[in-house]
């Protein structure tokens, strides 16, 4: 029996407002604004590649910046987590 739970963000967003959590938020801001300022998109495995910390709560910094409209998710079927990718929610209505 496989006794692991699921990634679920509304469970791993309070760790965000921690001191630890505002860090980690703030290193990945700035990661994701200079890849995406020289690509124009990302993707969460390059994002957090030699990053610190619980992937669950990096993956949280991720949907904060979606939730806060600075970053889009490109919508892709039966993707693996660490595949989703993202670009700039800036020109977006």
């Amino acid at each position: 029996m496989n006794d692991m739970k699921s990634y679920d963000y509304q469970l791993q967003r309070s760790n965000l407002f921690t001191e630890e959590g505002v860090m980690m938020v703030t290193i990945l801001r700035d990661r994701m604004q200079y890849l995406l300022k020289l690509s124009g998109v990302v993707r969460i495995r390059e994002l957090i590649f030699n990053s610190f910390g619980c992937t669950w709560d990096m993956f949280a910094c991720v949907d904060l910046m979606v939730e806060l409209n600075e970053i889009q998710e490109v919508a892709q079927p039966n993707t693996a987590p660490l595949d989703r990718i993202f670009i700039s929610a800036e020109g977006i209505v």
